[in-house]
């Protein structure tokens, strides 16, 4: 008799892979508190030094995000459940957004050295965010639909934690880009939304934890 993971050829993510994300995901979490700390611990007035922090938390977290997206777009493809693939292809193109953009400010140092660079910077970081936040919060609730039909929607839409992710990095994009010539609010923002994006990474870390 076939198991119930492999009814209509669709296979159950097996537990290495699980954990495997899981793990992924609680560093990531770590990750993003740590930075949150450091940024709201630095001098409200380094510009430089909350540039070059910036610079080493994207390359950071950009790497393990490369590692969660594969992961996820292959644990998508591999049970035939789309939505889940697309959502770690666009993850991944977030995660790499963000290690290019880390490598950027420390190979050209010039971009935070001048006001008019650092405000295109972050402006053109948070305009990415919200494009990717709206997408994947999209992608989200059709994943849901997917899996549980429409009349579960609205429940699901209110507690994935992918779903908070994408709002917390809309509510970034658009208060970076209104703060960004101020160095002391930005570097809360900062602080702020590292803080939220690593309490995110382990909401799904445990989500992934009771779905199995």
């Amino acid at each position: 008799m076939p198991s119930l993971s492999n009814i209509n050829g669709v296979m159950r993510p097996s537990a290495a892979s699980n954990t495997l994300i899981r793990a992924l995901l609680v560093l990531r979490g770590a990750i993003g508190v740590w930075y949150a700390g450091t940024f709201l611990g630095g001098s409200g007035g380094d510009w430089n030094g909350m540039f070059i922090d910036l610079a080493d938390y994207l390359i950071i977290d950009g790497t393990l995000g490369v590692l969660v997206a594969a992961s996820l777009y292959r644990e998508g493809t591999g049970s035939r459940r789309n939505h889940l693939g697309m959502l770690g292809a666009i993850m991944l193109i977030d995660a790499l957004g963000r290690t290019t953009s880390g490598y950027a400010l420390h190979r050209w140092p010039g971009i935070p050295g001048f006001p008019v660079t650092a405000v295109i910077f972050i402006g053109l970081m948070a305009v990415f965010t919200i494009a990717l936040g709206v997408v994947e919060a999209g992608l989200i609730v059709e994943e849901d639909i997917d899996r549980f039909g429409p009349r579960h929607a609205r429940p699901q839409f209110s507690i994935t934690p992918v779903l908070l992710s994408a709002f917390v990095s809309v509510g970034f994009g658009i208060a970076a880009m209104l703060f960004a010539g101020e160095p002391p609010i930005l570097r809360a923002l900062l602080a702020g939304y590292v803080a939220a994006a690593g309490a995110v990474m382990f909401a799904m870390a445990w989500s992934r934890h009771r779905r199995m």
